[in-house]
């Protein structure tokens, strides 16, 4: 009985603790656009890249839809330096593909987690139950 408990509390606590830091990643990397905004202006990033600032959130909003498996590819067309041409090349999608997997993967764990938490909480709370009959 005993170690039910332990182990349903241990479960239980990791699972929480997994949850809390993807869930902080998830809403870090998607939950603020703003921030990607601000840093481009503050560091200047259109003038390195040639590019209007609107184009680039455009390109962001993309590659962000894609690495959270919203969208199929990463081919993304844009004005660059007064040309329409696609914005990532094959070394950057490749790269990027990589990214979208782990995401992705990170994700899944989180629900397996969120699964695993509610298991062993249930399990936890019919022990407590069955224990003060």
């Amino acid at each position: 009985m005993k170690l039910i408990k332990f182990l349903c509390g241990f479960i239980c606590s990791l699972s929480f603790i997994f949850i809390l830091i993807i869930s902080s990643f998830d809403l870090i990397v998607y939950g603020h656009k703003s921030f990607y905004k601000n840093a481009y202006i503050k560091y200047d990033v259109a003038n390195d890249v040639s590019m209007e600032l609107d184009d680039i959130l455009y390109v962001t909003d993309e590659m962000l839809d894609y690495l959270r498996g919203n969208r199929d590819n990463l081919t993304v067309y844009t004005n660059v330096d007064g040309e329409w041409r696609e914005f990532f090349n094959s070394r950057e999608k490749a790269h990027m593909e990589d990214v979208r997997n782990l995401f992705i993967t990170g994700l899944q764990y989180r629900l397996y987690a969120i699964i695993f938490f509610f298991l062993s909480l249930i399990i936890l709370l019919l022990k407590k139950q069955i224990g003060s009959i």
